[in-house]
């Protein structure tokens, strides 16, 4: 029985409306119920999300449903044996690493479940999930980014502050949450709905704006919503989003069905951006974008610092690593245990070592292969805009900032691969041998 059966079926009013919902909590980590060490996350629209997405995906790996490609073949026991191997070596580096060095067990055990549940979500998404659940998973993305880019600018001019989300926290302290509630944002930031992190909420309106744009059809609505994107993305005063941001509605305008969408939303944009120049002048949010505003201060120097810590570990650790969630206890950052080098290479490279991270890397580069995206226009520009990430932030490893971020990159890639070709031909179930 081929996967094409199933995916060409009309599928069911409830289940379309599940994987919307799936795809919409994805963008909200606003906290539901103050439960749980607040360090990491309290329940929320994400977790479970990911939890459903969990279920979901260990059903598929059960069934034993491989659609890839027929273009891109992989061999399916590669891409296991793989995947396999290197969750094996992260979950023994870190357990062995954390009782010889008797860290603090609750930071790297939280970190392990999170990245054992990626490791089953994402070759689901990348590889198995139908066109269809596909498709309605982007609508859900396409909602949940439209919801924060209105919460951010909400946030920017007083209606909706991240203290009220964050109010009845109060009682909780510590952690990233209860911080917010207190003190509130400095200069009147913006972080949506997605995350405590203004830079990680940036990036995921970055990746929904462009699923967005590849999933809408009428053109006056195109610019509203490219016009929306680009308000939501300033107002968090992310450079890193906003460079992706830039990047992809570029790469849209080479495009000819979308040159002159993008063309005429960037008139309006730059219309609307020298109107307002006294104003972006004097907002300390605002003028970080460009470094015209006199409050200016830059990040570089401390986002090298940061980075330059990896470098100074001992040799065992940048062999081998130290394990998931341990790098804030081995350089004895006690204030933030979940210690991030401003760029997940770096801190992949402190946890799993230059072997965990080779294994990271070809486990990578096969589902990536698998998948076509080097051979999709659009696969492209997700792929370079997600790699460019990691480099410069932490989006991508196990942190309470990113949420499920990889899980929502590795949607938009694969619904970017889908729309590059008119059709995408899957191959036969595999059977048992």
């Amino acid at each position: 029985m081929s996967e094409t059966t199933e995916t060409n079926s009309i599928m069911a009013p409830r289940k379309r409306i599940l994987w919307v919902l799936v795809g919409l909590g994805l963008c909200s980590s606003v906290p539901i119920i103050p439960i749980g060490p607040s360090f990491i996350v309290w329940p929320s629209c994400s977790e479970i999300a990911g939890v459903v997405l969990l279920i979901i995906s260990i059903h598929g790996h059960i069934r034993g449903k491989q659609g890839q490609p027929a273009t891109f073949k992989v061999s399916a026991k590669h891409i296991t044996y793989t995947r396999l191997l290197t969750v094996a070596y992260v979950f023994t580096v870190t357990v062995f690493l954390t009782r010889i060095g008797r860290f603090p067990i609750v930071y790297p055990a939280w970190s392990l479940i999170r990245f054992i549940q990626w490791a089953f979500i994402i070759p689901y998404i990348l590889l198995m999930c139908e066109p269809r659940r596909l498709r309605f998973l982007a609508v859900g993305l396409t909602v949940g980014g439209i919801l924060n880019a209105v919460a951010c600018t909400a946030q920017r001019f007083g209606f909706l502050t991240p203290q009220d989300l964050f109010a009845h926290l109060n009682t909780l302290q510590g952690g990233p949450y209860a911080l917010i509630a207190q003190n509130g944002l400095p200069q009147g930031e913006s972080v949506g709905l997605f995350s405590y992190s203004r830079i990680a909420t940036g990036f995921l309106l970055s990746l929904s704006f462009f699923a967005a744009m590849l999933l809408m059809r009428n053109p006056l609505l195109k610019i509203l919503v490219l016009i929306l994107f680009s308000i939501g993305i300033a107002f968090t005063g992310s450079r890193l989003a906003f460079t992706v941001f830039v990047f992809m509605a570029s790469a849209l305008l080479l495009c000819p069905r979308f040159t002159p969408i993008v063309f005429w939303s960037f008139c309006l944009i730059s219309i609307l951006a020298i109107t307002s120049l006294h104003v972006v002048q004097n907002d300390y949010i605002l003028g970080r974008l460009g470094g015209i505003s006199e409050t200016y201060t830059s990040g570089i120097q401390q986002r090298w610092e940061r980075q330059a810590v990896v470098f100074g570990l001992p040799m065992k650790y940048i062999t081998c690593g130290c394990g998931l969630g341990n790098l804030g206890s081995v350089i004895g950052h006690t204030s933030f245990r979940f210690y991030r080098a401003h760029g997940c290479f770096f801190t992949y490279l402190g946890e799993l070592g230059v072997i965990g991270i080779l294994l990271l890397s070809y486990c990578t580069h096969i589902l990536v292969k698998a998948v076509g995206a080097l051979h999709s226009y659009f696969g492209i520009v997700v792929l370079f805009s997600i790699v460019f990430s990691c480099f410069l932030d932490d989006f991508m490893i196990p942190s309470g900032q990113s949420a499920h971020l990889p899980v929502v990159a590795a949607i938009v890639l694969r619904f970017a691969v889908s729309k590059s070709k008119r059709r995408i031909v899957f191959t036969v179930r595999m059977t048992k041998q």
